[in-house]
């Protein structure tokens, strides 16, 4: 089945574009909305079939983008929202991040890179489902087939861990596996390092960060409490 893209944005032409993009390059359905109203009209309509993402603008009348994320997410807070604007900045990336969007993207954005976003935002979404389906059973034991569940989405107990958790602890091993160059983490993880930087500050994580050779060298470093 091809997933299906809700793609938000007041201008004609960039809404045009994003759609060719997405339906003709990337291979997926589009339905579209010229306004943040009309997107959370479109997803409150539609509780029982959403669209599998949401590709967000940022800067809109009325209704801006960061209005949309608290809105949908205060419902929907497993349905992803990557931000695509052309007008962004740290300030604003942050705040997007921190109100639940999965990505934060700035216009002119490769093809590559907004098809990667894409297709990692849908997995973390099915991972995030099949979590809430196995989280009604508490212990391992219990699971029609415990063998086909990864450690990592488990607790000591059995239990499965909040999701918050689970990212937190992909995101520590792409770091170590990355021999913790931010770059190469970033790019494992399917996310912008400007993203990574902002979860892991969103994370209150106690980093180090060097500003030298940030594409190649080991660049953050995470303390020994922070790590047990």
């Amino acid at each position: 089945m091809t997933e299906t893209i809700l793609i938000v944005d007041d201008e004609p032409s960039q809404l045009r574009m994003a759609e060719f993009v997405i339906k003709d390059k990337l291979h997926y359905k589009t339905v579209t909305a010229t306004s943040g109203q009309e997107a959370i009209d479109y997803v409150m309509s539609r509780r029982n079939v959403l669209p599998d993402l949401i590709l967000l603008d940022l800067v809109m009348p009325k209704v801006g983008g960061l209005q949309v994320i608290r809105a949908i997410k205060a419902c929907h807070p497993q349905l992803p929202i990557i931000v695509l604007t052309q007008y962004g900045d740290h300030e604003s990336a942050t705040t997007a991040v921190h109100a639940g969007a999965n990505d934060f993207l700035n216009k002119p954005v490769s093809l590559e890179r907004l098809g990667l976003s894409i297709r990692n935002a849908i997995s973390m979404q099915r991972m995030s489902s099949y979590i809430e389906q196995i989280g009604h059973t508490p212990t391992v034991a219990k699971m029609p087939n415990p063998a086909n569940v990864q450690s990592w989405c488990l607790d000591d107990g059995g239990h499965v861990k909040k999701l918050k958790k689970i990212e937190e602890e992909a995101i520590r091993f792409a770091l170590e596996h990355n021999q913790w160059c931010m770059t190469r983490a970033a790019r494992s993880l399917g996310i912008g390092r400007s993203t990574l930087y902002r979860k892991l500050s969103s994370m209150g994580l106690d980093t180090y960060i060097s500003r030298a050779n940030q594409t190649t060298r080991p660049i953050i470093y995470i303390s020994s409490a922070e790590r047990s």
